[in-house]
């Protein structure tokens, strides 16, 4: 305990001359009654609900949410592309048309959490979500939490988690039909378009959203030896569904069921080393939620249940072996329980107890394998006047091995214009099933991720006129993993536990808007200044040692210029990567790229009908860039989109 509570006040010693060094020079300024904080969390007397428990517990934390409004630039596209443009989070992606996965301030692609509804959706067997095929049309609003929150949230959230929610149901006064259509079409033969129907009446509510995309990707590059190509082997197909049903018996209680249906194919380009590629790859995602809420007075019981079921087959028919042709099927599923109650304890204090119980399990030819936990877990959140705390805790058994965590959070607001927030968690990851038992490659002998982290920070909002503000968000954070989990090898890949590994950083959002009679113009720069090192290896001469974990680029930006005029809507935005090593050594990088962007929007309201017509200018200076290295990345493409509001 003298241990933890000694890396605590290092974390923070090391984090306040950062934060006083910004923060003394916008104190003087943070007077002005104008505005209002969009982006600080700030504990409020919410209506009771499920899903806000990130909202509601996790004072002193950095959370950015992006809702309906913002997410209709987007109908049409994956989460990967909203993250990639409305936020300084990186994608860790291995390639044009495949996997893309969660890098938040430095973690690995296992280390981050992606929450429906409040339910995990990682392969169960992976521990890993691809970004890149979940489709936004089937989501109204999504939460980014920065920063590990293992004891609210549970193993596995060391770098943040990304929460995708529904529509909240509604239940009207009589019976009504609400339709939505949505269609869009690109270069490269991209073709996308989505359907939304939902329906209310006093004891029923229910939503239906249909979703299909395909695309060729045959875009041209430019190859190693100077000659242009056409990307072949680049198809994408996808297509599900999200189905809701809701029943409000009474004022009381809520019961919902929910449906979630994908299924993804794409094909996998061949890399710049490679004459052709027929390789392939395929997916399969069911999802089934049953939600069950009981409100009295201020209190509240809940209820959520789940399945998920994930097969994936990956072929390469230009690659013989003794028994034929390459193929590889990999199935896992997953049953998540949580029970919880939440207990309002007078205006300024609530009480959330919760016991969540997951069930991992990977079938094999000879064998099954399976992870079990189950938790006992305890929130608290008081607020008074100007200052608020969240203390988090957990017992977790996971199998077998007993984990305790905890989390403490705080925040403190001068006024309505200028929070300071501080917050200290410890954080937990237990190896995956592939890292322990695939074959060839799997590690039984992982040991789980143990660490801490701590995080500090300001929200700040400047009146300078009373149509020009000003705001600024700031981060400074610091954390330590140990027995950090990365896979080597060569013909054979195998995950070791690398010893210790140190990330700390600077985030930074900042915007200045102008309002005019008719709309405004916003001005933004997000920032991520990030240093990720092995600090400790147990490997004999390890070359990672101060070194930069692979494929985390110390840098990037983003600057944007939105302008709202009536129905209208254009954007520009210009993203600066830096450099990213993808050898633990540091001996082999990618080079930084510079992209921009463009978006416009108009709304047209013609009778009962609204109509919202959008289009997407992607890479404007048609720049030359990898993500993964020997994988080109399509040059300047555009996308159109249609929706209508029957």
């Amino acid at each position: 305990m003298i241990a933890c509570r000694t890396y605590c006040y290092l974390c923070l010693l090391r984090l306040l001359p950062i934060v006083l060094a910004i923060l003394l020079p916008c104190a003087a300024h943070a007077q002005s009654k104008y505005d209002t904080l969009k982006n600080v969390n700030i504990i409020t007397k919410t209506p009771p609900s499920t899903q806000d428990k990130i909202n509601s517990f996790s004072a002193g934390r950095q959370i950015k949410t992006l809702d309906s409004q913002r997410l209709k630039y987007y109908q049409l596209q994956s989460l990967a592309t909203l993250l990639e443009q409305e936020s300084n989070v990186f994608l860790h992606s291995y390639g044009f048309n495949s996997l893309a996965t969660l890098n938040i301030r430095g973690s690995s692609a296992a280390q981050s959490l992606v929450l429906w509804n409040g339910v995990p959706v990682q392969n169960s067997s992976l521990g890993i979500a691809d970004v890149s095929l979940m489709p936004l049309a089937m989501f109204n609003k999504v939460n980014l939490l920065y920063g590990s929150s293992a004891a609210l949230l549970g193993s596995g959230n060391v770098g943040g988690a990304v929460s995708l929610e529904n529509e909240t149901p509604y239940f009207d006064t009589a019976i009504r039909l609400h339709t939505a259509l949505s269609l869009g079409a690109g270069y490269f033969a991209n073709y996308s378009g989505a359907i939304h129907i939902t329906c209310s009446s006093p004891k029923w509510f229910g939503n239906l959203i249909l979703f299909a995309a395909q695309a060729q990707n045959n875009f041209t590059y430019l190859s190693d030896s100077g000659t242009t190509k056409t990307l072949a082997n680049a198809r994408l197909k996808s297509f599900g569904t999200l189905a809701t049903l809701s029943y409000k018996p009474n004022i009381y209680n809520t019961l919902s069921l929910s449906f979630w249906y994908q299924y993804g194919y794409r094909q996998i380009p061949p890399a710049l080393f490679e004459e052709n590629s027929l390789k392939n790859y395929s997916s399969t995602t069911f999802r089934l939620l049953a939600d069950f809420e009981h409100h009295k007075n201020k209190s509240l019981w809940y209820s959520k249940s789940s399945f998920s079921k994930d097969d994936m087959q990956y072929a390469d028919p230009g690659l013989i072996t003794n028994s034929g042709t390459l193929q590889s099927t990999m199935g896992s599923w997953q049953v998540f329980q949580e029970l919880g109650y939440k207990q309002w304890l007078g205006n300024r204090q609530s009480l959330l107890l919760f016991v969540p119980l997951q069930l991992n399990v990977m079938p094999f030819k000879d064998s099954t394998r399976t992870q079990s936990s189950v938790a006992l877990a305890a929130a608290y959140q008081y607020q008074w006047n100007h200052i608020g705390c969240s203390i988090n805790a957990r017992q977790e058994w996971r199998n077998n091995n007993a984990i305790a965590l905890g989390g403490l959070g705080l925040y403190y607001s001068f006024n309505l214009n200028f929070t300071l927030r501080a917050n200290i968690q410890s954080t937990y990851r237990n190896p995956t099933l592939n890292e322990l038992y695939y074959f060839p490659g799997g590690n039984a002998a992982l040991k789980p991720e143990k660490g801490w982290s701590c995080d500090a920070g300001y929200a700040f909002a400047y009146a300078l006129t009373k149509k020009l503000r000003f705001s600024q968000e700031l981060s400074a954070y610091s954390r330590d993993i140990k027995d950090w989990i990365l896979w080597l090898g060569a013909a054979v890949w195998t995950p070791h536990n690398i010893a210790e590994v140190l990330s700390r950083g600077l985030e930074t959002d900042n915007a200045l808007t102008y309002y005019y009679p008719k709309g405004r113009i916003r001005i933004s720069l997000l920032s991520n200044y990030c240093i990720a090192t092995t600090v400790s290896s147990y490997i004999p001469n390890d070359g990672s040692i101060g070194k930069q974990i692979p494929y985390t680029p110390r840098y990037n930006f983003r600057a944007m210029l939105m302008l709202y005029y009536k129905r209208f809507y254009i954007s520009y935005d210009q993203s600066y990567t830096g450099y990213r090593f993808y050898t633990t050594d540091e001996s082999l990088y990618l080079t930084p790229y510079a992209l921009a962007n463009i978006k416009i929007a108009y709304d047209i309201p013609l009778g009962t009908h609204y109509y919202s017509l959008s289009a997407n200018l992607n890479n404007l200076y048609n720049s030359s860039y990898q993500l993964a290295a020997g994988r080109p990345m399509p040059g300047i493409n555009a996308m159109l989109m249609l929706k209508v509001n029957l």
